[in-house]
């Protein structure tokens, strides 16, 4: 979960995350080969153990590639030692270079590690504020 891995949710009000390759005829993006999707199951039991009666099965919901890097910084940054960068393309589908600019800046203020995405004791006390430079329009 925190390295922005996939993972099954089961049980009423589990939420989970699964990723899959996507051709570039299929994309929306040039910049990524995955979707990522999100499902979340009914917080109420009852409504967990009758779908078909309620109508209330899992809800899905993909993630926008454009919100991949903040969805990845959001549980990776929360790692003391953080993850290697190459988890980065892996786990996004998109190239380290398209958050390059907060990558520096943040490295440049002592903030992060200067070769894991990860931050230093410093950049914890900064946790939201740099998350939320890694959104993108």
């Amino acid at each position: 979960y925190w390295s922005f891995g996939d993972y099954l949710g089961i049980g009423a009000g589990a939420h989970g995350k699964f990723s899959s390759s996507i051709s570039n005829a299929q994309s929306t993006s040039p910049h990524t080969g995955l979707r990522i999707e999100r499902s979340s199951h009914p917080r109420q039991p009852r409504l967990y153990m009758n779908p078909d009666q309620t109508g209330s099965g899992p809800e899905r919901q993909s993630v926008a590639p454009q919100e991949h890097p903040a969805e990845f910084m959001l549980n990776a940054l929360r790692l003391i030692n953080g993850v290697p960068e190459a988890l980065f393309e892996q786990r996004t589908g998109l190239a380290l270079d398209s958050i390059v600019e907060p990558l520096r800046k943040w490295r440049e203020l002592g903030f992060m590690h200067p070769t894991r995405i990860a931050l230093t004791p410093r950049g914890l006390l900064a946790l939201d504020t740099i998350t939320a430079d890694f959104l993108t329009d």
